[in-house]
């Protein structure tokens, strides 16, 4: 996996981050001297970067605005997402309406 393949979903960013730890504590002397622990430290920061990019969470609603997704139907999702207003996003994030406990 390159720093370009991160997954999106927690449970498989979790599992890769697993994978690259466990790959760095048993890098033999050989792979260490042609840089991989570099490689896996390079794998380990892309995956803590997506982690971090899917925790941040947007700037919260207005009111029209929360009462303008109970009328449509659907409902942005804390990272920004499009979701049905009792729904999570792929990546995990509730909606707004959920979060803000109004369903």
């Amino acid at each position: 996996m390159g720093t370009q393949e991160v997954p999106e979903d927690f449970t498989e960013l979790l599992a890769a981050s697993q994978a690259v730890l466990e790959r760095l504590e048993n890098l033999t002397t050989a792979e260490f001297a042609l840089g991989g622990e570099r490689v896996e430290r390079k794998r380990l920061r892309a995956i803590v970067d997506r982690i971090a990019g899917r925790m941040s969470i947007g700037v919260q609603p207005s009111d029209d605005q929360l009462e303008e997704w109970l009328d449509e139907g659907v409902c942005e999702a804390l990272d920004g997402c499009m979701v049905e207003p009792d729904g999570h996003c792929p990546h995990g994030s509730p909606s707004w309406l959920l979060h803000l406990g109004l369903i």
